[in-house]
């Protein structure tokens, strides 16, 4: 079962990012939601 970004609420099947026991999409969306230090590499 595939985690649930916290922010936009899409299912997350390949890469993701996790911040303090909360996972995210992407960066953007762990920013979006007021998280700090996060960065995406292109």
């Amino acid at each position: 079962m595939a985690p649930i970004c916290e922010h936009c609420r899409v299912q997350i099947i390949d890469q993701g990012v996790e911040v303090e026991g909360h996972w995210y999409c992407g960066a953007h969306c762990a920013r979006a939601d007021g998280r700090t230090g996060i960065g995406d590499r292109v």
